[in-house]
């Protein structure tokens, strides 16, 4: 049984729920952000830090989305032109929005480098959300030759990813080493993706008790494995526990929480887009509440409201 549109849009909704939390706590102490919030606890940051699987999520759900047949054979140069062309367009539609904003209250100041990287979705750009764009098409190109690998070949890959993460053997090449870096390690999340309906079969009809454990246990083993900072163990954990957490939650049995993520799915990439103007360039109005939960709360639904208002823009623009 497939996994329904439904479900997709609340895998999206978490993953996008997961970004939020991600940015706006899992920064280190390099970022200001990081010294602007207060918890009674360590976990908020933990927990954070686990939510930085917010792109393998949406990898997950590409990998799953693009397997299905229909999608599977029209999943061509021209398919992926189409949806570049998309997408890149919606992202320019957004920085004519808001770079002016930035340059015109002084949040920012003008560079031609840096608006240039913005144009081209490259780190360092006036939005460093963007990063993952050129990364998304990279992984299309390499759908169709990555998912026909037999599983045999599976181990020596995440050997290998284990290693650039561990020794950085390319770390000289910049730019290059650090998408070859996010590529290697989102790849096995997209073979994930093509077999998640069959482990979604197995576990459909979850008992509470499991629902519970699904939800509760990747969170609390990977939290802990971050505090003691066992970093290779736990990137092999994540390939276990991201899809149970997501089919967990997706099998909820509450239509409050489901009616949240819907919404939040169905604006999750205009969402993605923009919310990193906020969170580099307002992130004091939003952590002036000081508590984390309040912060939390306050982005996300700022996020949302920004990002209805942004795609009826977008909708009136692309046709």
């Amino acid at each position: 049984m497939n996994i329904n549109r439904e479900q997709t849009t609340i895998i999206k909704g978490i993953a996008i729920t997961m970004m939020i939390l991600f940015h706006l706590f899992g920064c280190n102490d390099s970022y200001e952000q990081s010294h602007l919030y207060t918890s009674y606890s360590h976990i908020p940051h933990l927990f954070s830090l686990f939510c930085g699987n917010t792109v393998a999520a949406f990898v997950l759900i590409t990998g799953y989305a693009t397997s299905l047949k229909k999608n599977y054979d029209n999943l061509n140069i021209k398919q992926i032109l189409k949806k570049t062309f998309k997408l890149y367009i919606t992202t320019w539609i957004i920085d004519i929005i808001f770079i002016p904003i930035i340059l015109l209250t002084d949040q920012a100041t003008f560079s031609l480098n840096v608006l240039l990287k913005t144009i081209l979705c490259l780190p360092g750009s006036y939005n460093s959300m963007y990063w993952y764009i050129p990364a998304y098409i990279i992984l299309l190109l390499l759908y169709k030759p990555i998912i026909k690998l037999n599983n045999y070949y599976w181990f020596p890959i995440i050997l290998l990813i284990l290693i650039v993460n561990v020794y950085n053997p390319l770390k000289e090449i910049g730019l290059l080493n650090f998408y070859l870096k996010n590529i290697l390690n989102l790849l096995p999340f997209l073979k994930i993706g093509t077999t998640i309906h069959y482990i979604s079969d197995r576990y459909l009809h979850l008992t509470k008790l499991n629902i519970l454990l699904a939800i509760s246990l990747p969170p609390i083993i990977g939290m802990c494995l971050l505090s003691y900072k066992i970093d290779i163990i736990y990137s092999v954990f994540c390939l276990i526990a991201l899809p149970s957490f997501l089919i967990g939650v997706i099998n909820i049995n509450s239509s409050m929480i489901k009616k949240i993520f819907i919404l939040l799915g169905n604006q999750s990439m205009i969402i993605w887009l923009s919310h990193g103007f906020l969170f580099y360039y307002y992130y004091k109005f939003f952590y002036a509440p000081k508590f984390w939960l309040f912060i939390f709360i306050s982005f996300l639904f700022s996020s949302y409201l920004v990002s209805i208002a942004l795609q009826k823009i977008v909708k009136i623009i692309i046709k």
